[in-house]
């Protein structure tokens, strides 16, 4: 699992619902920016700014920038659909 924005993704389950190099989101903290912009548990996420979420084996998360935004194009419940997210500073523990 691999964690951003207050996000918790599992990219092995993606295909569980029918698609391949995706991200199934299994977790959203509330106080999270992604929960801000209507993510939810179950959405599969497509791609962020237009490109795949791997791209030579590396993870689109890491190009996240704070303090942007970033289009995820997600499906949910079979509808394909963007939602903006604005990305924030990661907290250190």
């Amino acid at each position: 699992m691999r964690q951003k924005a207050d996000v918790i993704v599992h990219k092995d389950r993606a295909p569980l619902v029918g698609e391949s190099d995706t991200d199934l989101v299994v977790y959203v903290d509330p106080a999270g920016p992604g929960f801000a912009a209507g993510l939810q548990p179950g959405d599969v996420i497509q791609t962020i700014d237009g490109k795949p979420l791997t791209v030579n084996g590396m993870s689109n998360f890491a190009n996240l920038t704070p303090d942007s935004t970033s289009t995820f194009e997600i499906i949910r419940k079979k509808k394909r659909l963007e939602i903006e997210v604005k990305v924030r500073e990661e907290k250190q523990d």
